[in-house]
């Protein structure tokens, strides 16, 4: 009984596809490879600048070009590697030395670029150790010879298995007839044979006529922000290989608990903060600063990544997290002062401010600030002509100058002393990193600290920092640019901490002052397996430079991720964004989610009532992205009606010009006659 059953065992085939089955490439796709060929061909003599400059456009139209000839004279689409490169041989000039190195140079990029799929190749090594007959299929333009030597540097079992390649038997996976071949040669009946793979048509419909079992292993799909921009840019070396590390970041994903947020992290937030903290990283190696000092709390996840590449390469350089806010470094002196009532009253916030906010900002006492400004009400919004009065006021009276900066004196000294605490001031090159913002909270920093020393303070941002240069005060961005500016980057760096408001002076030296706020709605969301998938794409991005000895920052990425975010974003990553937990200024107890779906009636209302969507709230288009029902077809239906809006309901009053009329259902009614008298 035990001898017919191994014998009957023994006579079932396994095959498994090769390339997205057992191995991947560190790549968004397989034309990567000639992405990284083409910024190679430099190394390559006697090569002509056209072919090193269009190298990739050549290889990938040689290839179909080759197809389509081979169907025309011999009725299949299967060819050799060789006849690819007779192709660009003979339209180029190319010598055969020459040629002979572009074919060891593509497989030698496509060795250094692949990866084991270990999940399935343990599938594959427990058959093979269990006796069972394992075949390889592949349609693929490499020989079985070159598969083997491909494979067998990834894993030694892959020496004595049978490979079947499209390219020899001039049969593929794709027409069925390459299992026809397997059949004969392996003298297997198609009922006694299980085949794996990842193409559905391919690996699973066509077998399956044949009444060959399957089994699909699904393959690693690129996500809706990757496919977005590999259509734009997939002939571009680093985004190629960006992709290529998130892809990897999500096939090796740990166990984690919320694999949704893992995957933003790995994909999205992943690929953009670790170009910036790269480039801050290399500005770093210029200046020949020893370390960089990381500014919280949008500066938490940028020095993990900075301390992963640092490890990673070996680097001499430390980083240091810096404990310091707006509110707790924007303190006013003499030096400061005017700057700070300017931009608190005329430049930052002004719709906001009233004596609530002003306490917040000045860190004095309502009740003394009410007796400062003349001020009964806590809650009222100051109109614009009433700040501009009381900033002048505070600006001309030496006396209130004086007693404003009195009152915030201790909490300066408890500033510089933090920071003499904190920084190497034996560097004349003091170096910060923040993400986004004004660079004015960096002056005052720097004014604290060149009265300690001489020095010079480089700040530096992801994109434009709109604050003036100053002669000890340099603001720096990875991307200046009109076109692709937003402070949406800021929801990629949360971090489950308060707002620094102060300092405090303790046996142990100068301690923050934290705000106190619950975390609770920040974990909930998912942010330990967020920073996870940050740090699994920097580790295969990392991996994935030191093999190919290049660097992939691009800032194509952002531009392309920029216009993705704000303009093409999808459900799945317009819920997970909006449901993180933000509030861009003021006490953070009463935080929410940053953009929130909209219902029906919330979209009706805010079509009538708003102008704009931001006059909503600033992240009103990740709202309408994640918004669904007859929510999101509202909000469509008036995308593409922009005039619609004015047409049902428009109200205006101008007075200089003396214009006031209410249109409804475009129907205009003029108010001129109620508002202004003949003659005025």
């Amino acid at each position: 009984m035990r001898k017919d059953s191994m014998k009957k065992n023994n006579d079932i085939l396994y095959s498994f596809d090769i390339f997205d089955t057992l191995i991947t490439r560190r790549l968004a796709d397989p034309c990567g490879i000639f992405t990284i060929m083409q910024y190679k061909l430099k190394e390559i003599e006697n090569l002509s600048d056209f072919v090193k400059i269009n190298f990739f456009t050549i290889r990938k139209e040689a290839e179909s070009f080759c197809r389509f000839s081979q169907m025309i004279i011999h009725n299949t689409s299967e060819i050799k590697f060789d006849d690819i490169y007779d192709v660009i041989q003979y339209n180029y000039l190319i010598s055969d030395s020459v040629i002979d190195n572009l074919k060891k140079l593509e497989i030698q990029t496509e060795i250094d670029n692949l990866i084991p799929i270990e999940k399935n190749i343990n599938l594959l090594k427990k058959l093979v150790a269990a006796n069972k007959k394992v075949v390889l299929i592949s349609d693929m333009y490499h020989s079985s010879e070159t598969l083997r030597k491909i494979l067998s540097g990834i894993d030694p079992v892959f020496k004595k298995i049978p490979i079947y390649v499209s390219c020899e038997y001039a049969a593929s996976k794709s027409d069925g007839k390459i299992f026809k071949v397997v059949k004969q040669e392996q003298l297997i009946l198609y009922h006694n044979w299980v085949h794996f793979g990842d193409n559905q048509k391919a690996d699973i419909d066509n077998p399956r006529q044949l009444g060959i079992k399957t089994k699909y292993l699904k393959p690693h799909d690129l996500m809706p922000c990757e496919r977005f921009l590999l259509n734009r840019r997939f002939t571009n070396m680093a985004i190629q290989s960006i992709i290529g590390a998130s892809k990897l970041a999500r096939l090796y994903k740990p166990d984690i608990k919320n694999n949704d947020v893992y995957d933003f992290g790995a994909s999205f937030a992943g690929p953009i903060l670790y170009n910036f903290v790269d480039w801050v990283i290399n500005f770093a190696l210029a200046k020949k600063v020893n370390t960089l000092y990381f500014i919280a709390r949008d500066g938490y996840i940028p020095k993990l990544i900075a301390d992963l590449i640092i490890k990673t390469k070996r680097l001499n350089i430390k980083t240091k997290y810096l404990y310091g806010s707006r509110k707790a470094w924007r303190i006013p002196d003499e030096k400061m002062y005017e700057e700070f009532i300017d931009a608190v009253f005329l430049e930052e916030y002004s719709n906001k401010i009233n004596i609530n906010f002003l306490s917040y900002r000045f860190g004095i006492d309502q009740d003394i600030l009410k007796n400062i400004l003349n001020i009964s009400s806590s809650k009222r919004i100051l109109r614009r002509k009433e700040r501009e009065q009381i900033a002048e006021k505070l600006k001309t009276s030496t006396e209130l100058k004086g007693k404003i900066i009195e009152l915030l004196k201790t909490k300066k000294q408890l500033v510089k002393e933090y920071l003499k605490q904190e920084i190497d001031l034996s560097q004349k090159d003091i170096v910060f990193v923040d993400l986004h913002g004004s660079g004015k909270t960096q002056d005052y920093i720097s004014s604290d600290l060149n009265e300690i020393t001489n020095c010079n303070v480089y700040s530096l941002y992801l994109t434009n920092c709109l604050g003036k240069q100053k002669e000890k005060s340099k603001k720096m961005s990875y991307f200046s640019t009109l076109d692709y500016m937003s402070y949406w980057i800021e929801l990629l760096a949360r971090c489950p901490q308060g707002q620094t408001i102060g300092y405090e002076k303790t046996n142990d030296g100068i301690k923050p002052v934290i705000e106190n706020i619950n975390p609770a709605g920040l974990l909930k969301w998912g942010f330990e397996s967020y920073v996870e998938g940050i740090k699994a794409f920097c580790k295969y991005i990392l991996d994935s430079e030191s093999i190919n000895g290049l660097s992939f920052n691009s800032i194509d990425l952002y531009c392309e991720y920029y216009v993705y975010f704000t303009q093409n974003l999808d459900y799945k990553t317009a819920s997970i964004v909006g449901d993180i937990p933000y509030l861009s200024i003021g006490n953070e107890e009463k935080t929410s989610k940053c953009a929130p779906p909209l219902t029906l009636i919330e979209s009706v209302f805010n079509f009538i009532f708003c102008r704009k969507q931001q006059s909503v709230n600033e992240f009103q288009y990740i709202s309408i992205a994640r918004s669904t029902g007859l929510s999101r077809k509202f909000q469509k239906f008036i995308a593409k009606y922009p005039t619609l809006q004015k047409f049902c309901f428009d109200v205006q009053y101008r007075k200089k010009k003396q214009i006031a009329y209410i249109r409804l259902l475009g129907i205009k009614i003029s108010l001129k006659k109620l508002f202004f008298k003949k003659g005025r």
